[in-house]
Order: C-alpha cells, then sequence, then structure tokens
C-alpha cells in the first residue's frame, strides 16, 4: 500500500488549530476517494515554523521520526510558503540521511510562482513531483499514477462541485467552543495586484464551493459555538452568492465573529446593511493614496468612491479595518504618512501597516531591477525577506517607516 505524509511549516498561533486548513483539504479530499484505505493512506504534520527555525533541521527530522517513522514512506509532500523557504531543502536533504528513499512532492505558492519544470527542479533539485495551483486533484494523481520519467509538474483543478469539506468529513476537527478557525466560501481573485501571490496561481479566475455545503458547514460552526470565523477568500463579497451566505448567517442566529476580506468599491449599502445585523469585522486593502505608488502595483483605487465608503462604514458603525504597505515604488516617508493621515482623518480606528515583501511569481518580483528594490530578511521569527530600500527611498528612510508602523501597532495594542 502506498503512503503519504503531508508536511507544513506554519505560523501557528495560541488560538490556532493545530492543523493547518489548506492541508486538511488535501486529507479530506484524499480519505474521499473510493481506494483510500485500499491503495493508498495518508497523514499529515504541522510544524510550527517557529520551532523549526529556533531548534534547526535535526529537531525538525527527529519530531517527524518520531511521529511517523519517515523511511515507512512512500510519498513526503511539503507546502512550500514564504515563510519556510530557508527550511524546505535542507528537511529534504535531512530525511534522505535519515534514510527515506521516497518520492517527495512540493507544492504551494512558491511552486505557484516558479515558471517551468526546469526553475522548479533548479531551485528543488531533490523533489520528484511538483503541484501549482489547486492540489487536491493533483496530489490524488501523484500518489496514484506511475509516472514514466521525473520530475513531473501537474496542475489539474479539482470538480469544486464535489470537493468535500474538512470539516463535515472530520479531517479537521473543531472542539465546541474553539476560539479560531479559517473558512473558505471560494478560490480565486477578480483583481490583478502585482504584489500579491494570488496573481500567480496557474488557475485564474473564480471557484465556487457548493452553498449547500456552506450552509452545512454554517451549521457545524454554529452547534460547535465557534468564536471567531477566519473567512480566508482573497475578496468575500464579489456575486448574489455571498448576500445570500449572509442572509443564512442571520438565518441561524449565529453570533461568531466573522472577518471578511473586502474591497471598498465592492461594499454596497446592502452589504453594509446586512453587516449591521451580525458580528462582522471587515478587511480593507488600500495600500497606499498615491496614484504613482498605487499604478505601479496594478491598483486602480477611486479615492473619492473609498472615501464614500469609509463615512458610510462609520455611519453604520460596522467595525473595520484597513492595511496598508510601506516599501511600495515612488514611495517617501512622507508619502506613507500622508496615507496613514487619509486613514485617519476618515474614521479608520485600525490601520495595519505591512512591508513590502516580493513574493516569487509575482508581477513586482520581476521588477526588482526596475524600481531598485534592495532586500533583507526581516528581524521577526520568520525571518521573510523584506524590500528595505529602492529608487525612492533609502534603508534609513524605510526604517523611519517601519517606526511609523510599529507605533501604530503599538497605539492599536493599548
Amino acid at each position: 500500500m502506498k503512503t503519504l505524509l503531508i508536511i507544513s511549516f506554519d505560523v501557528i498561533r495560541s488560538h490556532d488549530l493545530c492543523t493547518n486548513y489548506s492541508i486538511a483539504c488535501l486529507l479530506a479530499y484524499l480519505q474521499n476517494n473510493s481506494n483510500y484505505g485500499k491503495e493508498f493512506t495518508a497523514e499529515m504534520c504541522s510544524l510550527d515554523v517557529k520551532d523549526a527555525f529556533k531548534h534547526g533541521t535535526e529537531y525538525v527530522i527527529s519530531i517527524l521520526q518520531e511521529k511517523w517513522a519517515a523511511t515507512s514512506k512512500n510519498f513526503i509532500a511539503f507546502a512550500c510558503a514564504v515563510w519556510s523557504e530557508a527550511l524546505i531543502c535542507p528537511v529534504i536533504a535531512g530525511l534522505r540521511q535519515a534514510g527515506f528513499t521516497g518520492m517527495i512532492i512540493l507544492g504551494g505558492y512558491q511552486i505557484n510562482g516558479l515558471q517551468n519544470i526546469t526553475e522548479m527542479s533548479n531551485k528543488y533539485p531533490d523533489a520528484q513531483i511538483f503541484i501549482r495551483g489547486f492540489g487536491e486533484a493533483s496530489l490524488l494523481r501523484a500518489i496514484q499514477e506511475n509516472f514514466s520519467q521525473y520530475p513531473v509538474l501537474l496542475s489539474d483543478i479539482p470538480d469544486f462541485a464535489k470537493l468535500p469539506s474538512p470539516y463535515l468529513t472530520h479531517a479537521l476537527l473543531i472542539p465546541e467552543g474553539t476560539q479560531m478557525i479559517r473558512w473558505e466560501t471560494k478560490r480565486g481573485c477578480p483583481y490583478q495586484c502585482s504584489f500579491c501571490s494570488y496573481r500567480g496561481v496557474v488557475h485564474q479566475g473564480i471557484y465556487r464551493l457548493p452553498l449547500h455545503r456552506i450552509y452545512s458547514e454554517l451549521a457545524l460552526f454554529s452547534e460547535k459555538k465557534i468564536k471567531k470565523i477566519n473567512v480566508i477568500d482573497p475578496v468575500f463579497h464579489i456575486g448574489s452568492d455571498d448576500l445570500k451566505i449572509i442572509h443564512k448567517i442571520l438565518e441561524l442566529h449565529i453570533k461568531t465573529e466573522f472577518t471578511f476580506q473586502c474591497r471598498f468599491e465592492r461594499a454596497t449599502d446592502e452589504f453594509l446593511q446586512l453587516c449591521t445585523y451580525f458580528n462582522a469585522h471587515l478587511e480593507f486593502g488600500l495600500q497606499s493614496i498615491h496614484r504613482e505608488e498605487l499604478e505601479a502595483i496594478g491598483r486602480k483605487n477611486d479615492m473619492e468612491l473609498i472615501m464614500q465608503k469609509m463615512d458610510s462604514l462609520q455611519r453604520y458603525g460596522i467595525d473595520y479595518e484597513v492595511s496598508i504597505i510601506y516599501g511600495l515604488p515612488y514611495q517617501t516617508p512622507s508619502s506613507f504618512l500622508q496615507t496613514i493621515n487619509f486613514c485617519k482623518k476618515h474614521g479608520c480606528k485600525q490601520i495595519i501597516p505591512y512591508p513590502l515583501a516580493l513574493l516569487s511569481g509575482t508581477a513586482l518580483y520581476a521588477q526588482k531591477e526596475l524600481y531598485g528594490f534592495q532586500e533583507k530578511i526581516d528581524d521577526s521569527e520568520y525571518r521573510l525577506p523584506v524590500v528595505v530600500s529602492s529608487n525612492s527611498f533609502s534603508e534609513a528612510d524605510w526604517q523611519e517607516m517601519k517606526a511609523i508602523a510599529q507605533d501604530i501597532y503599538n497605539r492599536d495594542k493599548l
């Protein structure tokens, strides 16, 4: 029988479930196949990326051997994310040294950002199977099919009407009163922001999950009295089905806090009014108010419309936050501060500043030389490369913007 171990290095917070939602989706799909338990089985292992960096590769290998004896597996799959990029190749090498002789499968945003099998093999020379895009159908094919040669690249699209829910199938267990879970109603994004990893996903378009599944999940969440549901759709409100989902939340009288990622231009009065009837928190990505900065990242913010929407949010009394980025092309400390002051002037009480990170496969990643981007590993626990200087700001300027961002963060924590 074929056996698979799926490994993810995760940013685990105290209120998180111990299982990665995306990996649970893969496991639910595999377990739903008629050959599961007959021809193949799968297990998953979620490791705290902070602990992995703190204790090193030997620690990770010892954990994997202790849990599932890596040498007994035919396949080991890794979810490759920007925060775990520095771990993947060393851990693969460690597994080989520990005696693993099977297939290595790689998927995730870091793989999506690579253009072809040659780039992938050059970056990860000891991997045999690469998966771009949605992982469910490709991962099943990876362990079922005997390929004539390796490496191979898979990018199959699953049938979204039949995707099993990790919650309803119990691939992801949620104890009653769980503090926070992640949930999706669709995949894909209609926008083309040049800094965003969604743009690098090979399958473009919006893929909706069926409403009957969504309604059943909502009923389960209500029964389990979940405290907070973080909806991970890149943009939640982009069609009539999303209003139906909110009506179902109201019909079930769910007291849970829901967080939705939104765009100002799609925040209709109908949507905003519905959000006043339940515990909704809206997250808007503004990034900047300056035309030159926005054009460089593929954004077209209608500032007059945004001001109207911010006034409406204040009038309705809706809890919301606005995210902005420092380190953008053409940005300066002065322009960054102007964006912050704009948010404050129009009533936003939660401003979330992020440093610009150049994600593999994005348009902005390919424009490093054009904008003179220079990167350094940040001083966080996740060792992420962030832009610290460009043609428009020096590293000292970036430090000034970072200090401004930290001051906002500290004030919000008070």
